[in-house]
């Protein structure tokens, strides 16, 4: 990133307005105005008020960061004959800026993504001091449930970010402590950051719509990809969306600062579900028990958990109880199962290196299953190989991908992650990323 500190910086104009039309994001524009011009900077005068103000207001003992990154993808699918035939594709990744700082002791940082055909606000929250030990964000923050901040090591992740408990970000307000080796972190969260349950054109996976929904626009799910509306059974349509969502997370780690520190935490949450087909609220409920240790060069990562998701898609038929939902984000979406036990096991090894051409070398196997309850559902399974290779600026991700009823792999389609029927398929990732 490139900082700014003191009165070095350069004069910052007013950037509300160049944001909004580059971004069309009002999430963005809001956090960025409101941190940054909602009080005079320290040194300036009292009296100093206004639009001209604002406009030349100076960054004097506050620390500001500008930083981003530019990333492109190879991939390779050995079930795709025709992709497999002109020998893979190479495309955009993503293009993405990041601003972070501290202002008059509010703390913010904000993120906005650029993928191919659509854009997004990955996270954007202010941070205001509770306590010695304690913050409360309010905005766009990760959700605190599992391994933080991410449940693997590799590009692709696993089973949990596409069930929603992984890496996933939502618009509220967190309280997190941190006090010697005790992390706790509280959180309640209206809504997904995109409250528009019909639009999958966002970071991460959450519960969505079907296109028949009276409030969704035309980017909304269809439950298998055929344009059907019935979540496969002919019977409801999927109206559902997330909503007032509470989380906790207590996690503890013993040998704090030593060589062999090793995390250990549960986790918790619950929400609605409200259903505008029906009117009846729904709710969703999930918990896990997690170990982080990094020891030495040596990490491994062990993660336990259940989701329950209980939602009636027609209060006319059925017990109230669906045996999957639909789950959307990164522009597409899948079948979930409701009720499903969830396990993840990472290794990873940072190999000491010899060559002045390469500054680390982490080689790593994560493995995560989704066992669904449902005893003729088939049960989903992702398994990456691969290693992280730094130099200066550049990152480079090659991993390759094995998945069983997993999403973009196989051929089963939106029901990967519900119903299944999928064998193995291979899927061969090389990510490249400037990061500046």
């Amino acid at each position: 990133m490139r900082r700014l500190l003191g009165s070095s910086a350069k004069p910052i104009g007013r950037p509300t307005a160049d944001w909004c039309r580059f971004s069309a994001s009002l999430a963005l524009c809001s956090l960025l105005g409101i941190v940054m011009f909602a009080a005079p900077a320290k040194g300036t005068a009292a009296a100093a008020t206004g639009e001209n103000n604002a406009e030349n207001r100076l960054l004097t003992e506050d620390d500001f960061e500008i930083g981003g990154a530019l990333r492109f993808n190879y991939a390779a699918q050995r079930s795709d004959g025709d992709q497999r035939d002109r020998g893979g594709d190479a495309s955009l990744d993503l293009f993405r800026l990041n601003v972070e700082g501290e202002q008059q002791g509010i703390e913010f940082s904000a993120e906005y993504r650029w993928y191919t055909g659509y854009d997004v606000l990955h996270h954007g929250w202010a941070g205001f001091g509770a306590g010695e030990h304690g913050q409360v964000r309010v905005g766009v923050s990760q959700v605190p449930f599992g391994i933080l901040p991410y449940a693997a090591h590799n590009y692709w992740f696993g089973i949990p970010f596409y069930v929603g408990l992984g890496d996933a970000y939502k618009l509220g307000a967190q309280y997190i402590r941190e006090n010697g080796p005790w992390d706790l972190r509280l959180a309640f969260y209206k809504n997904p950051v995109e409250n528009d349950p019909g639009n999958l054109e966002r970071y991460g996976f959450d519960l969505v719509n079907h296109a028949g929904c009276a409030d969704n626009d035309d980017n909304a799910a269809s439950d298998n990809g055929s344009g059907d509306n019935d979540n496969g059974s002919g019977e409801s349509q999927d109206c559902t969306r997330e909503s007032n969502q509470a989380n906790l997370r207590l996690a503890y780690t013993v040998d704090e600062g030593g060589s062999c520190p090793v995390e250990l935490g549960l986790s918790g949450q619950w929400g609605m579900v409200p259903n505008a087909e029906t009117g009846e609220d729904g709710s969703r409920w999930a918990g896990a028990a997690h170990l982080d240790m990094r020891c030495g060069r040596w990490g491994v990562q062990l993660q336990a958990g259940r989701q329950v998701i209980d939602v009636d898609l027609d209060s006319t038929v059925g017990d109230g109880e669906e045996d999957t939902v639909t789950f959307g984000g990164m522009a597409g979406s899948h079948q979930v199962a409701s009720k499903a036990n969830l396990g993840v096991l990472n290794i990873a090894y940072n190999f000491p290196v010899p060559w002045e051409s390469i500054d680390s070398l982490t080689c790593y196997n994560d493995f995560s299953i989704y066992h669904k309850d449902e005893s003729d559902y088939s049960d989903s399974k992702i398994n990456t190989t691969g290693c992280a290779i730094g130099r200066g600026p550049l990152f480079i991700y090659a991993d390759v991908i094995r998945g069983k009823n997993a999403p973009f792999l196989g051929d089963s389609g939106a029901e990967t992650l519900g119903e299944g029927s999928a064998g193995w398929d291979t899927y061969y990732n090389l990510n490249l990323g400037y990061y500046f």
